[in-house]
């Protein structure tokens, strides 16, 4: 009887021990929902209004509608695609970097039947892809950063190239300029006043591997492996100076911005949640440790947070300690 006491306490013990493990796995962020699929691998995820597109690598584009973030649902995918690494929305076309096929278009004015309508394919591995008017500009990894005219999507054609010779990862707009996470050479800043002519004018060499950056202001945010988040003065994009990082507890992969919060997606421990408020000194506050490969963060326009861990997807809120 007595040892069975003993058991009974101890178990106690364990659960509630366990109890306060589990709960120290999240703060300030709670999960809304969550998309499984037995995809090839997850690079990319955009949401635009109640749909997600996604770059889900051999598996191709999924289109997932998230008007009811609690359950997901698949309507639409093209799977035809040879390996689908990033993604982004302009009007009624998805753009996809898509490994060695290039650049392929594909029109979304229906989301439940994707078609592809036009592809450029340049000889190299395409891996992120920014749009802007006529033009989406294009990173590849070890095939320099190009642009493509897609006036008429149905014949895109490549118009200009910066060849930088380095791995990129990925490319963000912003304004006249062109910021590329450049892999061992840090962040690229590219002029593309003339779209013909695109230029580095900038760079800042960053201590590790830059995987992503996001723009807001006059700062760019760079995730940069083991050396976490770098935030990256612009104000004069051809003498970018590095202000402040925050070194985050894993590899820093994926960076999204908005207000006064940068979102990562660390691989190993997940979503963190870093004040930029004052860019000199940020700081963690909040954080939900997915338990998975945690790659890619991105923003919806309602607040959500999308993380994608290899083959899923986790939907996530976060609940701002500061009221805003």
């Amino acid at each position: 009887m007595r040892i069975t006491i003993i058991s009974i306490i101890i178990i106690c013990v364990v659960l509630i021990a366990g109890a306060d493990l589990f709960a120290q796995d999240a703060e300030n962020v709670e999960q809304v929902g969550r998309i499984y699929n037995q995809w090839s691998y997850i690079f990319d995820v955009v949401v635009v209004g109640d749909l997600a597109y996604v770059a889900a690598g051999g598996s191709g584009l999924q289109i997932v509608d998230v008007s009811d973030p609690e359950n997901p649902e698949i309507i639409g995918s093209l799977e035809k695609t040879g390996g689908a690494r990033g993604v982004t929305v302009f009007g009624d076309y998805a753009y996809v970097a898509d490994g060695i096929s290039g650049l392929r278009i594909i029109s979304i004015a229906t989301p439940e039947h994707p078609q592809e309508v036009g592809y450029c394919d340049t000889g190299e591995r395409a891996v992120d892809v920014a749009v802007s008017g006529d033009y989406a500009y294009v990173a590849y990894y070890g095939g320099g950063f190009r642009v493509i005219s897609v006036a008429d999507p149905e014949n895109p054609e490549e118009i200009g190239y910066d060849d930088t010779l380095r791995h990129s990862y990925r490319v963000t707009l912003s304004v006249d300029f062109a910021y590329l996470a450049d892999g061992l050479s840090g962040l690229s800043v590219i002029s593309i006043t003339d779209p013909e002519k695109p230029e580095e004018v900038g760079y800042y060499d960053t201590p590790q591997n830059a995987y992503d950056v996001a723009v807001s202001g006059d700062y760019a945010y760079v995730t940069d492996d083991k050396s976490g988040l770098r935030i990256i003065s612009i104000a004069d994009p051809e003498k970018p100076e590095e202000v402040g990082y925050y070194d985050s507890p894993g590899t820093a992969i994926s960076v999204t911005v908005s207000g006064d919060y940068a979102y990562v997606a660390d691989w190993e421990s997940g979503l963190r949640i870093i004040s930029v408020a004052d860019p000199e000194h940020p700081e963690e506050v909040g954080y939900y440790d997915t338990l998975g490969e945690a790659s890619v963060v991105t923003l919806s326009e309602n607040g959500l947070i999308y993380v994608a861990d290899k083959t899923n997807v986790g939907i996530y809120r976060f609940t701002d300690p500061a009221g805003k």
